[in-house]
């Protein structure tokens, strides 16, 4: 999903004639729209197998997932943050 949301923005410029100093209508529609896409997608990625395991009655299990999930998603941005 990150590799087809980094080849989009890499080439929206030649798609839809962003860089120009005046944005296209598509440009404000598309952009917005495919991020949010995105979004709800890499969230279902993220918290869909835990809300699987809370409909099973395991609610460690998906607790621990996410706090997982989050202690890792923090380091990986400390560590980015941190190089650049």
């Amino acid at each position: 999903m990150l590799w087809l949301w980094s080849l989009f923005i890499t080439n929206a410029e030649k798609w839809m004639n962003v860089g120009n100093n005046q944005p296209s209508v598509a440009s404000m529609v598309v952009l917005p729209s495919v991020f949010i896409i995105t979004a709800v997608m890499s969230g279902g990625a993220v918290l869909g197998y835990p809300l699987a395991l809370v409909l099973k009655g395991r609610w460690y299990g998906a607790i621990s997932l996410v706090a997982l999930t989050l202690t890792w998603l923090g380091l990986l941005a400390a560590i980015l943050i941190s190089i650049y």
